[in-house]
Formats: structure tokens, C-alpha cells, sequence
């Protein structure tokens, strides 16, 4: 990667959604230009379409490099695989928002996927142990860029990632 940084003439242009500007902030020290933080603090919200398409629209005008992607996984934790939909509070409520904690995961793949087909990069952070890993959405990527990802990992195969017989293979959205 180092040698393609020296290379370019261009700025290289890093951006981040779902996390406030942990590596956006830092760019300008490493030779890359802030390309933006979209997530609540900065007044963006992926609820919201409008919020959608202007960060979809500045990916596309701003080009950047890199593209890191934080989703958030709070309903999708080992602890919440625990609690059986039963005995929730209100099941209903979790069902909502797991739905749309679904949505944001479903458009950060969207958005490397973009940067894939650009020959950009991306950056998608999640824990190992979430059920990210087993949504119908993220094996269906993982598969699609299997060469891509397997090279990333190092030593670690996607199987390594994908469990199957895991409590939280309930969660495909498929």
C-alpha cells in the first residue's frame, strides 16, 4: 500500500460513517485529505434517506481513498443473543431496532462495494463475536469478495469469521 501512497498525485481523501472522526481527524498528519465523519455527533443520521443519499452523493464527488465503516452492533451482541425474544422487555422495540441496525450494516456493505468497484478501498470494523458475521447480507459479500478478504485476514480464512451453527445466525435479513 505504501508504495501506491508515494505514487499518486492526487489527494488521497479518507472518510468514515458511524464513528466520530477517529481516523478523519488524524488524515492530514498521514498525507490524506478529511473527507468527512457521518454519524450523529456531526448532525448526519442514516435514518434519515435524505442523510443517505448526501453521503452516498459526497462518495461519489469526493472520490476518497478509503472509506472506513463503523456500523453499530449493540443488537447484535453475544449478550443480546442471550435474552430469548420471550422474555425482552419489549420485543417489539428490539425487533425495530434490530431492523435498522440491520439497514445500517446493509449500507455499509453498499458503500464498500462502491469503493470495491472504483478500485478504492474500505475499512469495516466489527467484533468477532457479533452476528454481523452471520447475516445472510454479510456472507453474501464475503462470498462475493472472498479473494479480496481472504488476503486481508492474513491467516484467517472468512470461515474463521462465519459461524453457522452460532445463537446468532437468527439474525440473517434475507
Amino acid at each position: 500500500m505504501s508504495s501506491e501512497v508515494l505514487l499518486t498525485k492526487e489527494p488521497l481523501v479518507t472518510m468514515e460513517v458511524f464513528y466520530f472522526q477517529r481516523l478523519t481527524r488524524l488524515a492530514e498528519k498521514y498525507g490524506f485529505v478529511d473527507g468527512g465523519a457521518y454519524e450523529l455527533t456531526t448532525g448526519w443520521d442514516a435514518s434519515q434517506s435524505g442523510d443517505v443519499e448526501r453521503l452516498l452523493r459526497d462518495i461519489d464527488e469526493k472520490d476518497p481513498y478509503v472509506v472506513s465503516c463503523f456500523p453499530p452492533c449493540g443488537y447484535m451482541s453475544p449478550l443480546q443473543a442471550l435474552t430469548s425474544e420471550e422474555k425482552r422487555r419489549d420485543p417489539a422495540r428490539f425487533e425495530s431496532e434490530l431492523k435498522k441496525e440491520i439497514s445500517f450494516i446493509v449500507l455499509c456493505l453498499e458503500i464498500a462495494r462502491r469503493q470495491v468497484r472504483r478500485g478504492k478501498h474500505f475499512i469495516f470494523e466489527q467484533s468477532r463475536g457479533r452476528a454481523t458475521w452471520d447475516l445472510n447480507e454479510m456472507i453474501d459479500f464475503l462470498l462475493e469478495f472472498e479473494p479480496c478478504v481472504a488476503e486481508a485476514a492474513g491467516s484467517a480464512s472468512t470461515n474463521d469469521t462465519l459461524s453457522p451453527g452460532s445463537p446468532s445466525g437468527r439474525y440473517g435479513a434475507s
